[in-house]
């Protein structure tokens, strides 16, 4: 589950933005995948990096590649329990 795995979370930015966190990566919610949940794809996916993660409609992580292809995009949470990008 995505509360329960160590390092995975979702956040939502000063912008209203919500993204999930993963070890310090960031997915943006890319697709539905029929009966089964949503597709994340990371934040850097036009940047030629091809790590997702599938989760559950319950937030039970599915599959995932966790593979970047760089360095992880630091975030610092603010006051209202938002995040902004540093």
């Amino acid at each position: 589950m995505i509360g329960k795995t160590a390092g995975a979370q979702y956040i939502t930015l000063v912008r209203g933005s919500k993204l999930l966190l993963i070890n310090g990566f960031t997915f943006n919610k890319s697709g539905y995948i029929r009966n089964r949940g949503y597709r994340y794809t990371c934040s850097w996916y036009k940047k030629n990096c091809r790590a997702f993660a599938h989760i559950s409609p319950d937030d039970v992580i599915l599959k995932a590649n966790l593979e970047h292809n760089h360095l992880p995009t630091r975030y610092a949470q603010v006051e209202g329990g938002k995040y902004i990008k540093l």
